[in-house]
């Protein structure tokens, strides 16, 4: 068994994947082998082994929802979310002197950055987006300067020979990430890894329409389902100019009778839906 995430070791990624291995150990403590990859799109690519889990970051209670990887798992209808799991996100400043300097270039994945305005706004930085926040680590120069994620900030520090500049520079102390475990779907559609404790469903669909209330329409089967909307967002459709799908995740099992109701009555109505995801919260 392979888990395909984003690396190199040492990023949030990275630490999701592993906490989720701890789940999934043999009774001999061995783990799957993990393997990180240098762009999110090479771990879908990556995932042609029945067995194989991916894992991708998918929201950010500082930033949203991240909407490339979401995108890239509503491209792919062979694989489905199978698991969730939080990393507590914070940053530390490192780089080959223990001096920070203004102007100098700060290198990290967008998302970092997006979480440390105030710190490269107070240090006047030049914000230099990467794939990841390992991936400058190496070619560090002069007063250049990278965002690392702090769980492991020793041992890059180590593995790079980089010093601590600063430490917790991110701007909310409370900043988490959700990560998705993908797995490929089971041949029956109806049936997802882990579904005997699912309790939550996400839902990719395109309403039948373009117009007033249709939106609204879509929305009343649920309510009239009594499910629970934990949340409600919009993707263009890349085909097609100013149509839009929609993802909302439902506090429901997706073998549940409300699910499986409220999923024949949006394709009674027109709809295109689609399981994407169903896991325990």
């Amino acid at each position: 068994m392979k888990i395909h995430y984003l690396g190199p070791e040492g990023t949030f990624s990275y630490l999701a994947a592993k906490n989720f291995l701890k789940d999934l150990a043999e009774p001999n403590g061995r783990f799957g082998d993990l393997l990180g990859h240098l762009r999110v799109e090479d771990v879908f690519e990556a995932m042609d082994n029945d067995w194989d889990f991916g894992v991708i970051a998918a929201e950010s209670n500082i930033e949203g929802v991240v909407t490339r990887n979401i995108d890239l798992l509503i491209e792919r209808t062979d694989l489905k979310v199978a698991a969730q799991v939080a990393v507590n996100v914070s940053f530390d400043v490192v780089g080959k002197k223990n001096i920070l300097q203004n102007q100098s270039k700060v290198f990290a994945h967008q998302h970092a950055l997006a979480q440390c305005r105030n710190f490269i706004s107070e240090n006047q930085l030049i914000e230099n987006p990467v794939a990841s926040n390992v991936a400058a680590l190496e070619n560090l120069e002069g007063k250049e300067i990278a965002l690392v994620p702090s769980f492991a900030t020793n041992k890059l520090c180590e593995k790079y020979n980089l010093e601590i500049i600063d430490k917790d520079v991110q701007d909310y102390k409370n900043a988490q990430t959700q990560f998705y475990i993908l797995h490929k779907i089971h041949p029956d559609p109806q049936c997802l890894p882990i579904n005997d404790i699912n309790n939550t469903t996400i839902l990719y669909f395109i309403p039948p329409r373009i117009g007033p209330g249709t939106l609204l329409e879509v929305l009343q089967i649920f309510n009239n389902h009594k499910l629970n909307m934990i949340e409600l967002f919009s993707r263009p459709i890349k085909s097609v100019t100013n149509e839009y799908s929609f993802v909302t995740i439902l506090e429901k099992g997706h073998l549940t009778i409300e699910v499986q109701s409220a999923i024949n009555e949006l394709r009674n109505l027109g709809a295109k839906v689609r399981i994407i995801g169903s896991y325990k919260r």
